[in-house]
């Protein structure tokens, strides 16, 4: 049903597109996110201070906080400005409720969401909640009378449970004798020891933080009537409402001061089935220490299930009255946080303290998202970054750390705590909340906003999408966590969860997260939701694999018994530990005997593994493990979709990743999506067994989405990234502030790049936008560029000659540039900086600016704020600022080191000069065939079906040449030893043979020097040891059948180490002239030839200088010929350069080798067969 009327935009079809989110995004493309709706967009706590709301400042702030990204708003009016009361408006009145229709309107005309809870602050209550609905503690007053006195008491003003007397007799229960006048007497007989006295008494429990008509008694929150009595009166005075106005009514953190209702004792007995009166020393901790503990943990649970059967539920069901759905924190209660997260519509959980905290752990906020996952919710909501840090200090990188924190614990629906409502004329940093990362348009990180969102926006939209996707079940004994010492009403919080960490799941659950398992938790309760198909457990809202039964003290037999029957109905089960007890006190033998009966039968079910490590366990059992979270700092979460198996992926290393990301799915296509930026493209994957590698780059604290299909796919490649050495932008750049405040400093020139504090006393308490820009021409070296700002306080945006290029929120600032003009490109960043420093400076001045009711405004510690001390925090961009090429081409240079005898090395660059080993300067390729099995030489080429072609010397002496094939450097045929001179038994060697591909006769041209004693006479004596050279040649097309050898080279001297080059339809020929005697020579020079087979030219002059060179190898970088040579007897490699091949330039002193290097071969690889062999090598993170 959808009614219509002024304000709505929210109806029935509304709410069940916000609970099924997927009907919402149909059939798209795999590269393609999923459309962005309200509910993929984060929303915000939306606190209204006092209520001081009016029309204009309501829609100004909405415009803002739509315009920022966000999908929604939860109203919460709290206390005021001090000052301000001439704008009070008291809750629910006719104003009021004029002011909140408006802000429905508002929201509908903006497309924004609105939540609310059914009050103002927090802990449901108000003005009309009498006290004996208030919410109250449990009192126990203990007397002494003396046996045959008249014991006389008076009740009067006190809200009477229970009066017993104890002593050598069966407990009298004196509660009805309870006179008129309330007073009680009674005769006290022989054998009285004690009389107890258990009462209500209330403790302060009011609403926290309430606006003005929003004051009063919180309702005790185990009472079904008594909270149905608030809320009908709250249905009463917000009868003016806007139909479907709200979205959800909401429900803060369980943080209730009581611990009792007026009726507890009566539904204490209906659910545990026995008399609490008659056990008020074992309540209040004076009995028998077993006995105490069960009592206490029968109370305590009795508690938990009041809040969820007469709160939690009750609020459910009312919101569903009123058209809305319900959303609840459910972390704080004394109950079991599984079955109270169920009960909400969209369960909430929260981190409240730092990430490095003991408040923000991801396996406690799991309990919403399994709690969700399991009964099908798709929605589970978070509040997040509350305290991330002191005030004015947290940025919006600290923020995205948060909320991918919370993504990776399942959460796909954050909310930020948070923004408030702030009128225009109320000075900076305008009104603010005391708990929070000020979210708000007066904070200048403001600015940046939308890009943290769209971000946020697009990750929610795939953690959205589908289905959860994890394997394990892992069993939460919650009778453990209430049994032992703690108050009546023992919290299950977020904050410090002693209560979970304390208990042996917590174990199990920490293995799990590490080694890549994906898991739920699940209740008592919820397992009798689940069923068993074909082994298969399915729960309402997944399937699963496997049950975990962690070692636990306490069990009910019901439990137990479902255990069985889910094992008998052919359940994977792994159970850990001992026999449990039962839990609680009434009939305990005969419930612990019931418990061992139905235990023992359990365990001898096939499908039960006893075991002692778990761990062990679930590598037998054949349980999906991904084995990314064995690269420290890779965590993930994984969803099924109509598209394949998705996951979102984060870094949380100090360090860049690159490398292969191995997934436990068998997918034929991974398509690799960035939610900062939007792009995506079809990810390089290698099949491996029983999964799937994706090659993968990932800054630090960086995520990425990876979409694994089962299928192949045509689209768009992935762009891996290689970039070239950076050229400095470290100069001369101009300073302009255009937005901020107290007042805007006067543009400068920054000759250095430093913090713009540096400046002066104004831009030292400046806190805003600053332009910096620079004129600069292309390097041409590249089609695009990856501009690196460096170090940046604390966001920036970039323009390249007035486009819009990106705007950054976290290191590295990093931003593609494309289209740059030859000359005079015009490059403006646009740096905001925190609100610390103009905070500190209002501080130092004195200035008013804290003055609001309540709590005022406190800092982390939640002692009195002060901002005057604090250092003046870096601003602005400090750089360096580098421009890097984003090179398609990479150039390799294939090596060896000592003799040879440990095979092939490479080294990869992108410039030519500056170049870096691969695999940490070790060993890629063993040698294994030769006279002495070494790998001198050697050289490498690409053939014209892609593949890599190596030869190389394989002795200093023999008849052979070593080869192998590859198609991308890792991977390498069986290795051939080649007897190229085997027809010439006088043969001494085969050297540094080269190998080119000849495209005119589609064949591998191969060269080497060999000395052939007497062969050339003449030059006999141009060596020792009667090494005299000459090139020979073979050629083949198949490496099977080799043209036999022929003579290639001789010019009347003694030569080796040819390398070929083609050069405008040409040949070049780099040699080296090895003639010692009568003038030693050691040179490298050049000849010529029309075609590649030769015959080549009587070479030119030497072009090395003074020095023995050897080895060379030449390529054309950047339009300049580069010629590469080992320096053998100086231990380093030479580099000359020419544009024309003939006159020559020595950059040798600019070339940076890897240590050891000796005679290589350079040759061109893409930038994506660079990472591929880099990262296969360089495995370790």
């Amino acid at each position: 049903m959808c009614i219509r009327s002024k304000y709505l935009y929210f109806s029935l079809t509304g709410c069940l597109l916000f609970l099924f989110p997927s009907l919402l995004h149909g059939q798209q493309s795999v590269f393609q996110w999923p459309d962005m709706k309200m509910e993929t967009r984060p929303w915000t706590r939306w606190w209204w201070p006092a209520s001081a709301v009016d029309s204009a400042n309501i829609s100004w702030n909405l415009e803002q906080i739509a315009a920022a990204g966000f999908g929604g708003v939860e109203i919460t009016p709290i206390y005021g400005a001090k000052g301000q009361e001439h704008r009070f408006i008291d809750y629910l009145s006719d104003r009021w409720i004029d002011m909140f229709s408006w802000t429905v309107a508002e929201c509908g005309r903006l497309q924004l969401g609105v939540d609310m809870p059914p009050g103002t602050g927090w802990r449901t209550g108000g003005p009309w909640v009498a006290l004996e609905d208030a919410d109250s503690k449990l009192a126990i007053d203990i007397d002494h009378p003396m046996p045959g006195e008249i014991w006389k008491y008076s009740c009067a003003g006190k809200r009477i449970l229970a009066i017993v007397a104890y002593g050598s007799f069966e407990p009298i229960n004196l509660t009805d004798r309870m006179q008129a006048d309330s007073n009680l007497i009674w005769e006290v007989p022989i054998g009285t020891e004690h009389i107890y006295i258990a009462h209500l008494q209330y403790r302060g429990g009011n609403v926290k933080r309430p606006a003005p008509g929003g004051e009063g008694y919180a309702v005790t929150p185990y009472s079904r009537n008594v909270l149905r009595r608030f809320l009908k009166e709250f249905a009463r005075r917000s009868a003016g409402f806007p139909q479907n106005a709200l979205r959800a009514y909401f429900h803060d953190s369980f943080e209730y001061v009581g611990d009792a209702c007026a009726d507890i004792f009566v539904r204490f007995k209906s659910i545990k089935g026995y008399d609490l009166s008659r056990h008020l020393p074992a309540l209040n901790g004076q009995a028998d220490p077993d006995q105490v503990l069960r009592v206490q943990a029968d109370y305590r649970d009795v508690l938990g299930q009041l809040v969820l059967q007469d709160f939690s539920n009750t609020l459910s069901q009312w919101s569903h009255e009123q058209g809305s759905l319900f959303k609840n924190q459910a972390h704080g209660s004394p109950g079991n946080l599984l079955d109270l997260y169920a009960a909400a519509d969209i369960p909430e959980t929260e981190i409240f303290g730092t990430l490095s905290g003991p408040d923000a752990d991801r396996l406690i906020n799991q309990f919403a998202s399994s709690a969700a996952h399991i009964v099908g919710k798709p929605l589970t909501s978070a509040e997040g970054c509350t305290w991330l840090g002191e005030h004015f200090t947290v940025g919006l990188d600290s923020m995205k750390a948060a909320m991918d924190h919370l993504f990776l614990g399942g959460v796909n629906h954050v909310a930020f705590h948070g923004t408030i409502y702030s009128p225009l004329d109320i000075p900076w940093p305008g009104w603010l909340f005391y708990a929070s990362v000020q979210m708000n348009p007066l904070n200048p990180v403001w600015a940046a906003v939308p890009a943290l969102n769209t971000y946020l926006s697009r990750c929610q939209a795939i953690l959205q999408s589908g289905q959860p996707d994890n394997d394990i079940l892992l069993y939460w004994p919650y009778q453990d966590a209430i049994h032992g010492e703690a108050p009546l009403k023992k919290q299950l919080a977020v904050h410090d969860p002693d209560w979970f960490y304390n208990e042996p799941v917590s174990d199990i659950a920490s293995m799990l997260e590490k080694n890549g398992y994906a898991f739920d938790y699940i209740s008592d309760q919820q397992l009798a939701s689940l069923s068993i198909e074909s082994g298969q457990i399915i729960a309402p809202g997944g399937d699963y694999k496997l049950l975990i039964i962690p070692s636990c003290m306490y069990l009910p037999a019901e439990t137990a018994h479902r255990f069985l029957d889910l094992a008998d109905a052919g359940a994977m089960i792994i159970l850990e530990g001992h026999v449990p007890m039962a839990p609680g006190w009434h009939n305990m033998e005969e419930r612990t005997a019931e418990l061992k009966r139905i235990w023992n039968q359990f365990q001898q079910v096939k499908g039960v593994r006893k075991v002692v490590d778990v761990y062990e366990a679930l590598k037998t059992a054949g349980i999906r493990r991904e084995m990314l979270t064995d690269v420290e700092g890779l965590e993930f979460i994984r969803r099924k979709t109509d598209h394949g198996t998705e996951y979102f992926l984060v870094n949380q290393r100090k360090q860049p990743f690159e490398g292969w990301i191995p997934l436990d799915v068998e997918a034929q296509s991974v398509i690799l999506m960035d939610p900062m930026t939007g792009s995506s493209g079809k990810g390089y994957v290698q099949d491996v067994r029983d999964g799937t590698n994706v090659l993968v780059q990932l800054p630090s604290k960086s995520s990425i989405v990876l979409r694994a299909l089962s299928h192949e796919i045509e689209g768009a490649q992935w762009t891996y990234t290689y970039a070239g050495l950076g050229l400095s932008l470290d100069r001369n750049w101009k300073i302009e502030f255009i937005s901020g405040g107290e007042t805007l400093p006067p543009s400068g020139e920054m000759t250095v790049l430093d913090s713009w504090t540096t400046l002066g006393e104004q831009a030292a308490a400046f806190s805003g936008t600053a332009k910096y820009s620079l004129r600069f021409d292309d390097p041409g070296r590249a089609e695009k560029y990856k501009l690196d700002l460096g170090n940046v306080q604390s966001t920036a945006a970039v323009h390249l000659n007035g486009q819009k290029m990106g705007t950054s929120i976290i290191a590295p600032f990093q931003f593609v540039l494309t289209g740059l003009q030859p000359k005079d490109n015009l490059l403006e960043v646009h740096v905001t900086n925190l609100a610390a420093n103009r905070i500190r400076d209002l501080d130092r001045r004195e200035v008013v600016w804290k003055n609001f009711y309540d709590i005022n405004f406190v800092n982390i510690d939640y002692e009195k704020f002060d901002a005057s001390n604090w250092p003046v925090r870096s601003a602005g961009l400090l750089g360096p600022v580098t421009l890097q090429p984003m090179v398609d081409d990479v150039y390799a240079f294939s090596y060896f080191v000592g003799n040879g005898e440990d095979g092939l090395h490479l080294a990869l660059s992108s410039d030519g000069k500056k170049w870096s080993a691969v695999n940490g300067g070790q060993s890629l390729l063993q040698p294994k065939v030769g006279e002495s099995k070494l790998m001198r030489d050697p050289c490498i080429v690409r053939g014209p079906d892609g593949a890599f072609h190596m030869v190389w010397t394989t002795s200093w002496g023999g008849h052979t040449i070593g080869y192998a094939h590859a198609s991308d450097l890792i991977h390498w045929s069986e290795q051939k030893a080649i007897p190229v001179m085997a027809h010439e038994p006088m043969a001494q060697n085969c050297w540094a043979p080269e190998i080119c591909y000849d495209e005119q006769n589609e064949q591998f041209q191969i060269f080497w020097s060999t000395t052939i004693p007497g062969r050339f006479p003449e030059t006999d004596s141009s060596a020792k040891n009667g090494r005299n050279h000459r090139m020979y040649s073979t050629t083949t097309r198949d490496f099977e059948y080799f043209t036999p050898t022929r003579l290639f080279y001789d010019h009347g001297f003694n030569v080796i180490d040819g390398s070929i080059i083609e050069t405008d339809g040409s040949f070049a020929m780099f040699l080296k002239d090895e003639s010692l005697f009568p003038t030693a020579q050691k040179n490298i020079r050049l000849t010529w030839s029309d075609q590649i087979e030769g015959p080549y030219s009587v070479p030119t002059e030497p072009i090395t200088g003074d020095y023995w060179a050897e080895g060379p190898t030449g390529i054309k970088i950047y339009d300049r010929w580069h010629l590469y040579f080992d320096k053998y007897v100086k231990h380093s490699y030479g580099l000359l350069t020419s544009d024309d091949l003939v006159r020559w330039k020595d950059e040798s002193n600019d070339l940076e080798m890897p240590e050891g290097i000796r005679h290589g071969t350079i040759f061109k690889i893409t930038a994506t067969e660079a990472i591929i062999v880099r990262s296969h090598f360089n495995r370790k993170p």
